[in-house]
């Protein structure tokens, strides 16, 4: 599942910031959340909802990542929790 989370979604799936950048992948995700806005962060992912969650579940159908990002509480363990589940996965 590690490298389905690798590889490009459709362009329909891209996930798309309030800023207009677009996330492919995973990786993407993790890459963009060191220099992400807070204000960007924030309105993707809050007490109300997490969006990065909602696409890894819907998209990816990884229900462990998904369940992990709903519980991160900002961009530096976000970036953190997907990394490992990818260094993870990739051992498996």
């Amino acid at each position: 599942m590690g490298t389905k989370l690798l590889k490009n979604t459709k362009p329909e799936h891209y996930f798309k910031l309030i800023d207009g950048s677009e996330l492919k992948n995973v990786l993407d995700l993790a890459n963009a959340l060191p220099t992400m806005s807070d204000d960007v962060f924030y309105s993707h992912a809050n007490g109300g909802k997490n969006d990065f969650s909602n696409w890894v579940r819907d998209i990816y159908e990884d229900h462990e990542l998904a369940d992990r990002l709903s519980k991160c509480n900002g961009p530096s363990e976000t970036e953190l929790t997907v990394l490992r589940h990818l260094l993870y996965q990739k051992k498996k």
